[in-house]
């Protein structure tokens, strides 16, 4: 699964690109921030971290790390609304996608469209305890989900980055 991961990575990035440097590009986008895309920015930042550093590299329980991800100022965003061109204007391109199919379905979607996808799939995964007694809940495949949610946010750097 890892190896789907690296896939995404060379096909958005340049061969070879370390998870910690494309998690560094957000990061670096939310020290020049204003308040809200600060907000926004950080918890892609520590959403990032916990997917690929925590999870992937570490071998953090798949439950806790979905129980850390963080959404509340996203949330509040899309709710007020907010002007999500403050955190990049433009959309998906079929060249940013780099041939991964996954992303295909992510062409067109502009910054809100993106972080509302992703808002909606965070939502989903922290529901999945409550849902599913703990026999189903091991027939759900939470490891692919929290690396598609991973593809994402990489899709989402590389917006971020265009």
């Amino acid at each position: 699964m890892i190896d789907a991961v690296v896939t995404v990575v060379n096909a958005l990035f340049k061969a070879g690109e370390s998870i910690q440097n494309i998690i560094g590009i957000v990061e670096e986008k939310r020290q020049q921030a204003e308040a809200v895309k600060d907000q926004i920015l950080y918890e892609t930042w520590i959403n990032m971290s916990l997917i690929f550093e925590d999870y992937l590299e570490e071998d953090a329980n798949p439950l806790n790390v979905i129980d850390k991800l963080k959404i509340k100022d996203l949330a509040r965003a899309i709710r007020e609304p907010y002007n999500f061109r403050n955190i990049k204007k433009g959309k998906v391109t079929k060249k940013m996608i780099g041939g991964v199919g996954f992303l295909e379905s992510y062409v067109g979607y502009d910054c809100k469209d993106l972080l509302t996808n992703i808002r909606f799939h965070i939502d989903k995964l922290k529901l999945l305890p409550s849902l599913h007694d703990r026999k189903k809940l091991k027939k759900i495949d939470i490891r692919r989900r929290l690396i598609n949610l991973g593809k994402k946010y990489l899709l989402f750097t590389k917006l971020l980055k265009s």
